[in-house]
C-alpha cells in the first residue's frame, strides 16, 4: 500500500509502508509542523510496515522535538505489523514504556 499521512482532529495518522526512502520526507514534514506547534500526536496503528531505516528517522524526530522542548506522542504500540521492528532496533517511541519504567 502507498504511504499517506492523514490529519483527523489535530492528530496525524500514518498509513501504508513507512520506508527508509520516504521516512526522511516524513521527518521533515513533522519538523515543519513542530515549528508552529508545541505538541504532536502521531498514530502508527495503520502502518502496514516499518523498516529499520524509518525507525531511526522517527527516533531522530523524537530527539529533535525533545531538544527543542516540544512533545511528540506516538500511538500504535499494539500494531503487530510493526512490532518486530521495535524489537530488532531496541527503539522505544511510546510514552507508556517510559512512564512505567
Amino acid at each position: 500500500m502507498a504511504f499517506a499521512i492523514t490529519k483527523n482532529k489535530g492528530e496525524y495518522w500514518l498509513r501504508g509502508n513507512l520506508t527508509a526512502s520516504n521516512a526522511p520526507l516524513v521527518k521533515k514534514h513533522f519538523e515543519m509542523i513542530l515549528m508552529n506547534k508545541q505538541e504532536l500526536t502521531i498514530h502508527l496503528d495503520f502502518l502496514d510496515s516499518l523498516d529499520t531505516g524509518s525507525m531511526f528517522e522517527l527516533q531522530l524526530l523524537k530527539n529533535m522535538a525533545y531538544d527543542r522542548h516540544k512533545i511528540i506522542h506516538f500511538v500504535g504500540q499494539h500494531n503487530k505489523k510493526i512490532q518486530g521492528t521495535f524489537f530488532r532496533t531496541g527503539i522505544n517511541l511510546f510514552d507508556y514504556y517510559e512512564q512505567s519504567a
